[in-house]
């Protein structure tokens, strides 16, 4: 039986504050507020983030933007409208908030949501993507987790990691596909726990090991953005395989069939 277990995602879109960001933009805010860098972001979060969540084959799931106060207002304008257009008011919340610590403020919205129920927290970067099948999965691997006896009570915590997807790099050339793994990665991770701690407040490289973890490797479950605005170090190496040919490749088109227009379409830096 499928388990009756809210799945949040959790999104940062140019908060200004401590949310785990090393770039300079992040910190500051006349760099984070710059409008062509904000229409940069706005257009990879609707054509990969919010395409990958309008296309879910299960869509009871809720999104929550955690986004800044301080944001102009036409960019806010502008994150309302495509998120209620790619997912409609019900499922989304765009959430304003003062320079502050992000897991504070995402453990307000989680305790005003969903009280003291667990909830299914999963990391979305603003410029990522899941797989169109990605909640679908997950409430079997949920499932799984209580029959597997990981979750005895509502204090208990427990993760599932999925760490088999892509990079989808941009430059001034074509947008290029690559296969990565990696073992606890962000993309993806989804922390099953009470509203108590919020999933911006751990260490995703340790914290699943220490409370128990859960992987499922057995498929590409995401898509990594690689470009000029990204706020975490993150780059091409040889642990990144090159897809030659993605119309070739094995279940894409079914599963991230929403970035085909970015991969066969002009240059990121030809729609900013």
């Amino acid at each position: 039986m499928t388990p009756d277990v809210p799945i949040s995602v959790t999104t940062r879109f140019s908060f200004l504050g401590l949310s785990g960001w090393k770039s300079e933009p992040s910190r500051n805010p006349e760099l984070l507020f710059e409008d062509s860098r904000l229409k940069g972001r706005l257009v990879l979060f609707e054509t990969v983030a919010l395409a990958s969540l309008a296309a879910q084959t299960d869509p009871d799931f809720h999104l929550h933007v955690l986004t800044s106060d301080q944001m102009p207002g036409w960019a806010l304008e502008r994150l309302h409208e495509i998120s209620v257009t790619a997912l409609g008011p019900e499922r989304v919340t765009i959430d304003p908030r003062p320079e502050g610590r992000a897991r504070k403020f995402h453990r307000i919205h989680l305790q005003q949501a969903y009280g003291d129920r667990r909830v299914a927290q999963v990391v979305l970067d603003d410029d990522d993507g899941l797989s169109a099948d990605f909640m679908e999965i997950l409430r079997h691997r949920i499932a799984e987790a209580e029959e597997a006896g990981h979750l005895p009570d509502l204090a208990a915590r427990h993760f599932l990691s999925f760490p088999f997807g892509y990079g989808l790099v941009h430059s001034d050339g074509p947008t290029e596909l690559y296969r990565h793994r990696y073992k606890l990665i962000n993309l993806g991770l989804t922390m099953l726990g009470n509203s108590d701690r919020s999933i911006h407040s751990i260490d995703h490289r340790n914290e699943p090991n220490k409370v128990g973890v859960t992987t499922d490797g057995t498929q590409p479950m995401f898509l990594r953005s690689v470009h000029h605005l990204n706020d975490s170090r993150v780059e091409v190496t040889d642990r990144w395989k090159k897809v030659p040919d993605w119309r070739a490749e094995a279940g894409f088109e079914e599963r991230f069939g929403y970035v085909a227009p970015l991969l066969e379409g002009p240059p990121l830096a030809a729609r900013l």
